[in-house]
């Protein structure tokens, strides 16, 4: 996936197994961050959206959206104690395999790809981002 590309409609199953799309989200600006539980940038990250999330998100008229490398992890089991041991309240996507990955061409964890109000990419940035860094880019999408 490229900068403009509009996102696909499927975007993966939650927690709960319910099936997540973009149309969901449609007028919203979304944080679409990829990421697995023994990657240590991910971890870092983690409170910071978290924190983003609990402060701005819906003031920014934001959704974040984590989806987890299920299929390269140690299972829905472990990715939840991860959930639980973070306090993490946003949705958590579960991947069983890496189709997604593939089609947005994932080549290191975390990537976050921030999507605008219409669906489209506008960013894509590899590595952890804090809460300064998530303002100024939500600060830049429409």
């Amino acid at each position: 996936m490229n900068i403009g590309d509009k996102i696909p409609e499927i975007l993966g199953t939650d927690q709960n197994g319910n099936e997540i799309k973009a149309s969901d989200f449609k007028g919203k600006k979304v944080l679409l961050n990829f990421w697995a539980t023994w990657c240590p940038p991910c971890r870092t990250e983690m409170p910071h959206f978290q924190d983003y999330y609990e402060e701005y998100a819906q003031r920014e008229n934001v959704v974040i959206l984590a989806a987890n490398a299920t299929y390269n992890d140690k299972g829905a089991d472990h990715v939840q104690k991860f959930v639980n041991s973070f306090d993490l309240t946003f949705p958590i996507l579960l991947m069983p395999d890496d189709s997604i990955f593939k089609r947005y061409e994932i080549l290191a964890f975390p990537s976050t790809f921030m999507i605008d109000t219409e669906g489209r990419i506008q960013y894509h940035i590899t590595g952890a981002l804090d809460e300064k860094a998530i303002r100024e880019y939500v600060k830049k999408l429409d």
